[in-house]
């Protein structure tokens, strides 16, 4: 439906995996106060325990009358499509938004047991949303085959990027209602922080130091093992040199990895595995340089953070990536191109620049509309 045609007051429901500091979650958190600004009635549920850091946001959606329905306590399989069902019919819906591969598949389910219609000729829809970093959702057998039936239960899907698109055309069906519609942030929020970079520089206690940020996923695709080993011989040349690392663990393999190797390097004066943070906004406008070399993504909401707060961007050449390209401030290096990777953050550190970009077609605003105008 087009977002010039907007139900009046829908009520939406998101349906996510777990409430938490990743992309999806972090999208639906900056989606659900402008439904409400714009008269809608609103509702988060999780099939998972939220993160305890991710509580305070949590309590930010009680506090805008958004509806709650985050278990306590692990659920699997069919107590998840239990869970759904309830607050299916608690809250009744016009809009139900289910945000990553298996969010949408116990959406889908619950909306058919909870007696919730879904028909062409009603004022209620399901939406799915793809998130994942490869842009393929249903590449795997099992995944491709459910999708196959799931897809029918689905009004709209929906895709952050052009290659997820392309790609469920291929692996599912060419679904009537398959459209794209970008992630945006609050652009304001970024640009106020960059505006006290100095304050917050002092606040960090960086002072004549330069900071190189890596903000993501502890995660194997995220690279910031890559990032450190590049960035070692530098860190070592320059003593007032910093990297640091925030994000979420989520490879707790990984995670030991990367830590053992900052401990090996001798540079841990200098090198931070900062966990996840609720202050990205502030450490972007202090930081010089910000390092994404991920070697898969699907729209980064990282990644337009960092080109929001004019920050100096180094980022992996991938396919997603390559809208930047035309940015300033940016340098697009491969995914296993350290020397690149290198190079481009001496470029950016010598220079001590920042940027203003125009981004206008990721605001938050932007994409709230086009969300809301699913139903």
């Amino acid at each position: 439906m087009s977002s010039t045609l907007l139900h009046p007051s829908p009520a939406i429901l998101h349906v996510v995996l777990r409430p938490r500091y990743s992309g999806a979650e972090m999208l639906v958190k900056a989606l659900i106060p402008l439904h409400a600004e714009n008269g809608c009635r609103t509702a988060f549920c999780a099939l998972l325990p939220t993160e305890s850091a991710f509580q305070p946001e949590l309590e930010k959606l009680d506090s805008l009358g958004c509806e709650l329905f985050v278990p306590n306590a692990e659920l699997k399989g069919l107590q998840r499509i239990h869970h759904v069902t309830q607050a299916i019919r608690e809250f009744q819906p016009n809009l139900i938004v289910a945000h990553s591969v298996i969010p949408a598949a116990y959406a889908r389910a619950a909306a058919v047991l909870s007696g919730w219609r879904i028909t062409p000729h009603d004022d209620r829809r399901l939406a799915i949303a793809l998130h994942s970093a490869d842009n393929d959702d249903f590449a795997a057998l099992p995944f491709h085959l459910s999708e196959k039936v799931l897809t029918y239960f689905a009004d709209t899907v929906v895709t952050v990027s052009d290659e997820s698109l392309k790609n469920y055309r291929h692996r599912v069906r060419a679904h009537p209602h398959l459209q794209r519609i970008a992630n945006g942030i609050d652009l304001s929020r970024f640009r106020a922080a960059a505006a006290r970079r100095s304050a917050l520089r002092d606040q960090f206690g960086l002072g004549g130091q330069r900071l190189v940020l890596q903000v993501g996923r502890l995660t194997e695709v995220k690279q910031q093992m890559l990032s450190l080993e590049a960035l070692i011989p530098l860190l070592h040349e320059d003593t007032k040199l910093q990297l640091w690392f925030a994000g979420l663990p989520e490879e707790p393999e990984y995670e030991v990895r990367l830590r053992e190797a900052v401990q090996a390097s001798g540079l841990t004066a200098q090198v931070q595995i900062l966990g996840s943070r609720t202050d990205v906004p502030e450490l972007l406008a202090a930081a010089d340089v910000y390092l994404m070399p991920s070697t898969m993504e699907a729209h980064s909401v990282a990644l337009i953070e960092a080109l929001a707060s004019g920050v100096p961007v180094v980022a992996s050449d991938i396919a997603t990536f390559l809208y930047t390209a035309s940015l300033p401030g940016v340098s697009l290096v491969g995914t296993s191109d350290g020397a690149g990777l290198v190079k481009a953050t001496q470029g950016f550190l010598a220079r001590g620049t920042r940027f203003e970009r125009d981004l206008g077609a990721y605001d938050i605003a932007a994409t709230e509309q086009q969300y809301r105008g699913l139903v």
